[in-house]
């Protein structure tokens, strides 16, 4: 017998989002116009509770099987999230710089800079010129020196010293000056790579990890406890390690396959020698 479809069934918005999120959201509304209650108003109306109450009760089992569903995807959620930020993690490209040499900017000729990956540092210096009635020309009347030594750090610009516009009557004093303050800050630009002050250690950390290749002030680096795999192991409930173990019960198979071959090759030649010897 054939029962037309007395509901609507509404989905709102089931989805998946590997790691995030996980919604199923279903309801159902009853079309009295499509419905045969006939059948079920001639039934004594305890009837029609008790087969109530089943039919309940077998949802309740359904929602409670879906819950165990639901725990089961969060732990594995778990482990694609923290995939996901070590995949995140490696994939933060090095921070650029010029190798610890004053290079020219592109695009302003008045502008240096000096960097590696945890420092870096710039001038400019600019002339301001006077109209010179006796030659008729603009000539030099004073010079400003702008420098600045800050972390070359992605997350936020964060300034060590610098002045802006300190004056001087001339380029010559004002260049003077200028490697002045290159000198006094030459010791933060023999390495590529120098210590990190612990201050600023987080200046340089991604998904609360020191970024590779970096090390701070007065601190041992990092080494795990535990390997990804034994994480993954402990997190995951061993769904990692599927194809090691079938390989492992298919070796296994192998061998017992091998031994009773040599068992039976092995009989087989007890048998050829008692029949020589007879």
């Amino acid at each position: 017998m054939e029962v037309r479809k007395f509901y609507d069934l509404n989905i709102r918005g089931d989805c998946l989002d590997p790691g995030g999120k996980l919604r199923i959201d279903h309801g159902i509304t009853f079309r009295s116009e499509r419905a045969v209650l006939s059948p079920f108003v001639e039934t004594s109306l305890e009837e029609l509770k008790r087969l109530r109450g089943k039919s309940a009760a077998v949802e309740q089992n359904i929602f409670e099987r879906m819950k165990e569903l639901a725990d089961e995807w969060e732990r594995t959620a778990a482990v694609t999230t923290l995939l996901d930020h070590a995949v995140d993690y490696l994939s933060v490209p090095e921070a650029e710089h010029t190798g610890n040499q004053w290079r020219q900017d592109k695009n302003n000729t008045n502008w240096m800079e000096i960097s590696n990956r945890v420092y870096k540092m710039w001038y400019m210096i600019w002339v301001e010129t006077e109209y010179d009635p006796k030659t008729k020309e603009n000539v030099p009347a004073a010079a400003y020196v702008t420098w600045n030594v800050s972390l070359n750090s992605r997350k936020r610009e964060v300034k060590l010293a610098g002045q802006v516009e300190k004056r001087y009557p001339d380029r010559t004093a004002a260049m003077k000056y200028v490697e002045g303050r290159k000198k006094a800050y030459a010791h933060l630009f023999r390495e590529i790579s120098p210590p990190i002050p612990k201050e600023y250690a987080k200046e340089f950390e991604y998904n609360g990890l020191l970024l590779p290749g970096y090390t701070v002030e007065g601190q041992e680096p990092h080494r795990a406890e535990h390997t990804a795999a034994e994480i993954l192991e402990s997190m995951a409930g061993g769904i990692f390690a599927e194809r090691e173990k079938k390989a492992s019960i298919l070796g296994k198979l192998s061998v017992r396959k091998d031994q009773k071959q040599a068992a039976v090759l092995t009989g087989t030649e007890n048998k050829k020698k008692e029949a020589a010897v007879r």
